[in-house]
């Protein structure tokens, strides 16, 4: 199966959408709802995007978050249905770097990251128009995807990474595909 994915120097306002994804448009969680409860078709399926918080860029960088953006907009407005999972990236290492030399306990420290993951998972899914809240497990994932064909979260708990966040919510949602963004050398369990 393939995904599309405008070609670069085509402009995502050159193609009929139904709604200019824009800071004053309707988000697109809501915007294809009714659609949601409609059988998946041909070449419509249902990806995991893994973006790793390094990827992002610390602080995150305004350009990577709405390039992100635009890609999962035009996989929704194809049809496809993404869970995003979002990592804290270089903030966590260093969240975890400080708790660690407070004395604060492993548990802690992942703790610590957990939020940073979650922050950025945030800003991801107000760009994408939604809620500035995300799901802090997988049955709030995929309550969110039942309703919509896009969902953001972070981490979930310490002792897990992210990568393994999205690989249970693939798991979970018998996803076709499983794609991570990262800058780290293979998956962490």
């Amino acid at each position: 199966r393939y995904l599309y994915v405008r070609p670069k120097n085509q402009r995502r306002d050159q193609r009929q959408m139904p709604v200019e994804h824009s800071k004053s448009s309707s988000p697109i969680y809501k915007t294809y709802h009714a659609q949601t409860q409609a059988k998946r078709g041909f070449g419509q399926m249902k990806a995991v995007l893994r973006i790793g918080g390094s990827v992002l860029g610390s602080p995150p960088s305004a350009k990577v978050v709405n390039d992100y953006a635009d890609v999962i907009s035009d996989l929704n407005y194809e049809g496809h249905s993404i869970a995003v999972v979002v990592g804290g990236g270089p903030v966590s290492r260093e969240y975890i770097k400080s708790a660690a030399q407070m004395g604060l306990s492993p548990y802690q420290q992942d703790t610590v990251a957990i939020h940073a993951s979650r922050l950025n998972a945030r800003l991801v899914a107000m760009k994408l128009g939604g809620v500035s809240s995300v799901p802090t497990s997988i049955d709030g994932m995929l309550q969110r995807l039942a309703r919509n064909r896009v969902a953001v979260m972070g981490g979930l708990r310490p002792g897990i990474t992210t990568d393994t966040v999205a690989a249970l919510v693939a798991q979970r949602w018998k996803a076709d595909i499983l794609v991570k963004a990262s800058d780290q050398n293979g998956i962490y369990t």
